[in-house]
C-alpha cells in the first residue's frame, strides 16, 4: 500500500523496522484494543467475558511496549513518520474506548498527537452501530 512512498523506507534496515511495527500491530493491537473497543462500543463486553482480562492484562502490555519504544524515538520506526505509524495509530489511539488511561503512557500519548497532526483532518472516526445480526 506505501510502497514508493516515503512511509515504507527503501532502506532495508529501515524498511524492517517499520514491518517489525506493523507486524506488532497485528498480533497485539488489532486483535486487543481493537475487540475490547468493539465489545465495549457495542455492548458486547458481558458476551466476552471470559476473554476481558486476558485482552485488558494483554493491552496494557501492549502500551507500555508502546510507551517503551517511543520514549527512545519520535516515531514507531525511528525518526521518521511512516505507514507503521499509521497502522498502530487506527486502534491504539482510541484506547480510552475501553477503559485505558493514556495518561499513564505519556511517550505513548504524545506520539499519538504528533500522528493526528501528521495525518491532519483526513482520517475520522466512525462510531460503531449495534448490529444485532453480527454476532460478534
Amino acid at each position: 500500500l506505501s510502497e514508493g512512498t516515503p512511509l515504507l523506507p527503501a532502506d532495508r534496515y529501515r524498511r524492517a523496522k517499520v514491518m517489525q511495527w506493523l507486524f506488532f500491530e497485528q498480533y497485539n493491537v488489532e486483535p486487543v484494543i481493537g475487540s475490547l473497543r468493539f465489545w465495549t462500543l457495542t455492548g458486547r463486553l458481558e458476551r466476552n467475558q471470559a476473554m476481558v482480562a486476558g485482552k485488558r492484562e494483554a493491552g496494557a502490555r501492549t502500551l507500555a511496549a508502546l510507551n517503551r519504544s517511543l520514549g527512545e524515538t519520535p516515531f514507531l520506526a525511528g525518526a521518521d513518520f511512516s505507514i507503521a505509524d499509521i497502522a498502530v495509530y487506527a486502534y491504539s489511539h482510541r484506547a480510552g474506548d475501553c477503559g485505558f488511561s493514556l495518561a499513564d503512557y505519556p511517550a505513548f500519548a504524545a506520539w499519538a498527537d504528533r500522528v493526528a497532526d501528521a495525518i491532519g483532518q483526513g482520517y475520522p472516526v466512525h462510531p460503531y452501530g449495534i448490529d444485532p445480526h453480527s454476532g460478534a
